[in-house]
């Protein structure tokens, strides 16, 4: 597992659904833990750039986490690969050992059923800075 705070797909061949984790790769507990889903077509994601992307977001939930300890992942979704026109961003929120509140985003775009059988070791979308 690479350093940092990630998105892991546990794909396996000719299965409906993918299990989607949150993993934190780093070396300390993420705190008070959130994670925002909100979802857009695939059309939209590719139409439109930086924050207009999301502004349409058709539906948001979310999940939440007293801890998240390092080394460990968490069941955050799953992804459907019979519907294969959504596109989720993740918006995750926690607080880190100093105790300050951390924004961050990853989306999982790249995560769709034909990437992930062509070449499996891209299972892995880092979180990147919230936009």
């Amino acid at each position: 597992m690479p350093g940092g705070l990630y998105l892991y797909a546990d794909f396996r061949p000719r299965q409906l659904d993918t299990p989607l984790y949150l993993c934190n790769a780093g070396t300390e507990v993420l705190a008070e833990v959130e994670v925002t889903i909100g979802t857009i077509s695939l059309f939209q994601f590719h139409r439109l750039q930086g924050p207009e992307r999301w502004a349409t977001v058709q539906e948001s939930y979310g999940k939440q986490f007293e801890a998240v300890p390092p080394g460990r992942c968490v069941l955050i979704n799953t992804l459907d690969h019979v519907i294969a026109d959504e596109v989720n961003r993740y918006c995750l929120s926690f607080t880190g050992a100093e105790g300050r509140r951390t924004t961050m985003e990853a989306h999982d775009r790249t995560l769709t059923a034909s990437w992930l059988e062509e070449d499996p070791a891209n299972v892995w979308v880092r979180f990147g800075d919230a936009k």
